[in-house]
């Protein structure tokens, strides 16, 4: 997906905006044997990434990514969270405000 893609997708979504105060993350490990003694595995998994309500202790969301996957969002959210610190502590007023751009791996 290109960035107008990224972009048209996400206004066009119907899903709302959840806030979540509380997250889990799991792993899921598979695994196969790959020769007829077993001695020899095929594994494969996922982690898994649950969000919580604080206040009703409810599972809200459930995430299934690869391990790519959760590098790039450990990545992504990190650039994030750094420049949302950074924007919080200027006091200074702006002009046009930026709005962040989503980054899509896939």
């Amino acid at each position: 997906m290109n960035q107008q893609q990224i972009e048209l997708a996400i206004r066009s979504s119907n899903e709302k905006c959840i806030f979540a105060e509380e997250f889990a993350i799991g792993l899921s490990i598979r695994s196969m044997p790959v020769d007829k003694k077993g001695k020899k595995l095929k594994k494969e998994g996922v982690l898994k990434v649950f969000f919580f309500d604080a206040v009703t202790q409810k599972v809200i969301g459930e995430l299934a990514i690869t391990s790519i996957t959760a590098r790039s969002l450990a990545q992504g959210l990190m650039k994030n969270v750094l420049q949302l610190e950074k924007d919080l502590k200027d006091t200074k007023p702006k002009k046009k405000v930026k709005q962040a751009k989503p980054n899509y791996t896939g």
